[in-house]
């Protein structure tokens, strides 16, 4: 199979786990007020995280699905928290095999852009000294291209939608792209139509929108790592090779006796 054919496959496949995952996620943790938070499935005592002043539960598909997007992308801002027990053991379930899927993509399309970026550093700097010298400059060069594309535009349209100052758009950004996910900036929340009705259109695209920036974002990261790691030293060392030894033919051993019988 060409490996372009299996990266898309590999990609409609995190799609499509991830979407029936919000689904199942919105089943077995309900808004609450309905029969299942009230029938004693509720584990968690505390009442969610105190510090946002939005339920911490999923009030739509959408939202269940942004909660997805923090489990597999690992950014966790923890706006949206199980609370019931069956909740907790499919969240745990969900990302032992939803974490490793994306990875592996994420491995994938960061080799290709890696290739990409390779070429251009063999055409471009080929007169830098040194293959630590060329490679230093990619990836300063790489920094910059991400902190400028990823990080401060994406950061001032979020911070220009949310109300937030230029510095908190780009520090969510950053915390985003990075999978750090403090929390203490969640976007999408800010409008009071959202409050009324979870169920707009234009709030479940922007959640959608915000989940191809992070993979985006986080598909830099791989790049910067890559980048990095093809020029230090292997974890595990190769042993060293042994030459094997031409084994020489034994010489053919006589009989015992010819030698005599030849001298007599």
């Amino acid at each position: 199979m060409d490996h372009n054919v299996r990266l898309g496959l590999l990609i409609a496949l995190l799609f499509v786990y991830m979407f029936v995952g919000a689904g199942l996620f919105h089943a077995v943790e309900p808004y609450e007020g309905s029969w299942w938070w009230q029938d004693g499935n509720n584990t968690n005592n505390s009442g969610g995280n105190a510090t946002l002043p939005f339920s911490p539960q999923p009030r739509s598909y959408f939202e269940a699905f942004f909660y997805i997007v923090t489990v597999v992308t690992t950014i966790g801002y923890g706006h949206i928290i199980p609370m019931t027990a069956f909740a907790k053991v499919f969240t745990a379930v969900f990302a032992n095999f939803g974490i490793p899927l994306l990875v592996y993509i994420l491995a994938i399309i960061g080799r290709k852009v890696t290739d990409l970026v390779l070429a251009g550093e063999a055409r471009f700097l080929h007169r830098v000294p040194g293959p630590y010298g060329r490679r230093t400059v990619t990836v300063m060069l790489v920094e910059l291209f991400g902190l400028f594309f990823l990080l401060m535009i994406p950061g001032a349209i979020i911070a220009r939608l949310e109300g937030w100052g230029f510095a908190d758009g780009m520090w969510y950004t950053f915390v985003s792209v990075t999978t750090i996910g403090f929390g203490d900036l969640v976007s999408g929340y800010r409008d009071r139509s959202v409050e009324k009705d979870p169920n707009l259109p234009l709030y479940n695209f922007y959640i959608l929108c915000k989940f191809c920036y992070y993979l985006i974002g986080m598909v830099w990261m791989a790049t910067i790592w890559m980048l990095i790691g093809d020029v230090l030293p292997p974890i595990r060392p190769e042993a060293p090779k042994q030459e094997e030894k031409a084994e020489e033919p034994e010489a053919e051993r006589e009989p015992s006796g010819t030698l005599l019988a030849n001298q007599a």
